[in-house]
């Protein structure tokens, strides 16, 4: 192994040994055999589940925006669909001259344009 990488192996080493030889010192395991072993978990347990509980609630929250993004989307997707669906019927020529009679009243060469009103409340007669 490389002397740089060796240094801190040894040092790893040490630490675990260390903690061995404490953890299994008679006064440490008197210590630990009574109540504090249970608070010890109780703590970590609670500490856990705080740590445990923001990204639960970041993973519901992103759930929820990826729901209402696929809804967004598949909305959009329909829209896109009929815009090809109406691009695809404007490049015919029945359909333009159909919108061209309908909204600008076009006609063809030769053709005469009529336009009926409704039928509506006749004039007021003069009785002079």
């Amino acid at each position: 192994m490389p002397a740089f990488i060796e240094t801190p192996v040894r040092q790893v080493r040490a630490l675990f040994w260390r903690i061995r030889r404490f953890l299994n010192h008679p006064r440490t395991q008197q210590v630990r055999s009574g109540g504090s072993v249970v608070i010890a978990i109780g703590i970590c347990a609670a500490v856990l589940v705080t740590l445990g509980a923001i990204p639960v609630r970041n993973y519901v929250g992103q759930r929820e925006s990826l729901a209402e993004a696929e809804a967004e989307l598949a909305r959009i997707l329909g829209e896109v669909d009929a815009a090809r669906l109406e691009l695809d019927q404007l490049e015919t020529d029945e359909e333009i001259e159909r919108r061209a009679r309908a909204n600008f009243d076009l006609v063809f060469p030769g053709e005469e344009s009529y336009r009926i009103l409704p039928a509506g409340d006749a004039p007021a007669a003069d009785d002079d």
